[in-house]
């Protein structure tokens, strides 16, 4: 009798185990496809750091984590991007804030700084991460298009590429310069800016559509203008306005295990950002047959002037909206942190 009671136990705690012990290990293994969407083309410097980002993801979650991942535009234009991670179509996108000021204006303030790429994405640290006051500001508002910011990665030096060499803007007076509808500096300025998309501006300088393009190095360098502008100067400034957004509902559906996994990732993602420019900007640039620094005088001028219309225009799209007190926080914040004010 004794034996059958002692035998019944033993079978008894193995059910447990293999029971108990089956559901953690299925716990373990929990599957999460997730979906990648950008603009950007592979050869692109946020979809070099955005694949980095995933391998690690993929790698050291052991396979709890893939990502299915569509770059070039393949599911939207760049216009589109956050309407498919806010939607939940995607799980996670490249976002430029630029298309999107009516969209994101607290989001909008400058981003092109002068010092680095160092500098320039530790303004972005300073209001997203640990300023509690902008980011609490930052955060609602992406919490209001359902997703979450992951990281600002450092794009590139700013500067033009252009079919014939000059030293000054000055020399580019009459000519024609191809820009985004956003860098009104150079229209205030008084010179003859023309919108050109990305994609088009290849063949644009080829075709002397335009003399020289207002962009940074990344674009310049991935889509070849060097083949048809022989000419850089840079201006002074480094971008860091490339954001990576994950759905809010795909974040809080993550274990917190694998939400710490991304958060470690994307500060390595960003710190890699920065180290990979910076390799790449000294390798673009030899690519170019002439490079140089616009006189330092223009390059503050046009620092200045950006600054001063960007930041106007986001207080003016935040008040229409009635996030006046929310833009005013912000931009004295960033006055501090790069006027000193």
């Amino acid at each position: 009798m004794k034996k059958r009671v002692t035998w019944c136990a033993v079978f008894c705690l193995c059910l447990v185990f293999v029971l108990y012990g089956g559901v953690s290990h299925a716990a373990e293994k929990v599957f999460k496809n997730l979906k990648f969407s950008t603009s950007f083309q592979a050869v692109e410097l946020p979809v070099i750091v955005s694949n980095r980002f995933m391998d690690n993801i993929e790698q050291k979650s052991g396979g709890r984590v893939k990502f299915e991942r569509f770059v070039g535009g393949v599911l939207g234009k760049s216009t589109e991007q956050l309407a498919l991670v806010s939607s939940g179509s995607v799980d996670l996108v490249t976002v430029n804030i630029s298309p999107y000021r009516d969209k994101l204006p607290l989001h909008s303030y400058m981003n092109w700084h002068r010092g680095g790429p160092e500098a320039s994405v530790a303004v972005q640290n300073k209001l997203m991460v640990e300023i509690p006051e902008t980011k609490a500001i930052l955060d609602k508002e992406d919490q209001d298009n359902n997703m979450k910011i992951l990281f600002a990665m450092s794009t590139g030096i700013c500067g033009l590429p252009a079919r014939q060499p000059f030293t000054s803007l000055a020399d580019l007076k009459g000519k024609k310069i191809g820009a985004f509808p956003n860098y009104g500096a150079l229209t205030e300025m008084g010179y003859n800016v023309i919108s050109v998309d990305v994609s088009q501006v290849y063949e644009s300088l080829k075709n002397g559509v335009i003399d020289a393009m207002a962009l940074t190095l990344v674009p310049a360098v991935g889509l070849k203008w060097y083949e048809v502008a022989k000419i850089w100067m840079s201006d002074g400034m480094s971008a860091s306005g490339q954001f990576i957004f994950i759905n809010l509902k795909t974040w809080n559906s993550l274990p917190p295990d694998i939400q710490q996994l991304f958060m470690d990732e994307a500060r390595a993602a960003q710190a890699y950002s920065i180290e990979k420019d910076k390799a790449d900007t000294q390798k673009g640039l030899q690519l170019f047959q002439n490079y140089r620094q616009l006189p330092d005088a223009d390059g503050r001028e046009l620092w200045e002037r950006q600054y001063r219309i960007l930041n106007g225009n986001m207080l003016d799209t935040a008040t229409k909206q009635g996030k006046e007190r929310e833009a005013k926080v912000i931009l004295n914040t960033l006055d501090g942190l790069v006027l000193g004010k």
